[in-house]
């Protein structure tokens, strides 16, 4: 069995704080576009404030 290659994934997120439009980046190494997603969106929900609301997420292959 072949182990699965990893990517680095650029994600963007873009969200709302009190009222303001905000974005932030990562960059994710991660088997699929999928996983750099979910992965993201657990970094996110962890460093940011419970009321920011993610409007949209831009996941974009960086390396292969």
């Amino acid at each position: 069995m072949r182990a699965k290659t990893a990517h680095t994934y650029y994600l963007t997120f873009s969200y709302t704080y009190r009222g303001r439009a905000l974005a932030l980046h990562y960059a994710i190494e991660a088997e699929s576009r999928e996983r750099a997603e979910e992965r993201g969106r657990e970094i996110f929900a962890e460093r940011q404030m419970p009321e920011c609301e993610i409007t949209a997420v831009k996941v974009e292959l960086l390396y292969v």
